[in-house]
């Protein structure tokens, strides 16, 4: 097989995905076949260093897990750049889009070579609807997170 075909079809590294998985808080109550469910879902994407991921105002349409490097997650206020936060490995934001179509609040940039692990909203409602343990367990982790995170944008302001 020619190394174009090779490098198009490589398969993932589903263990070293599953295990950061485990560590995200959203999930980590979760057993190793609901996590399979939910990487099966999912697809991997390669960043370069200062690659946009998203912009403000786009349309949102799922959740991105950070399987290697870092994020910057940053407003510009005033023609300047105000940063909101940095996520690093097994880390994960825009997880309102798992529930919520809504349109992105914020900028996202890869500050150094990263991937992501991106799960689509559409698709990880129907894996709720289908699976309420996996539904539960969710929405418990996604509601504790929330508090936290309004805990923490309260401090800044």
């Amino acid at each position: 097989m020619d190394i174009l075909w090779k490098n198009l079809f490589k398969k993932r590294n589903n263990n070293s995905i599953s295990t950061i998985i485990k560590n995200v808080d959203l999930f980590n109550e979760l057993s190793k076949k609901q996590i399979k469910e939910i990487i099966n879902l999912g697809h991997v994407r390669n960043y370069k260093e200062n690659e946009i991921i998203f912009n403000k105002n786009e349309q949102s349409f799922g959740m991105f897990i950070i399987l290697k490097g870092q994020v910057e997650i940053y407003i510009n206020k005033n023609n300047k750049k105000q940063i909101i936060d940095n996520y690093k490995q097994s880390e994960y934001f825009g997880e309102i889009s798992l529930i919520d179509k809504n349109i992105r609040k914020v900028n996202a940039i890869a500050k150094k070579e990263t991937k992501l692990f991106y799960v689509f909203g559409e698709d990880f409602k129907e894996l709720l609807n289908k699976n309420k343990d996996i539904s539960i367990l969710f929405y418990k982790n996604l509601t504790k997170n929330l508090i936290e995170k309004l805990n923490y944008l309260e401090k800044l302001l």
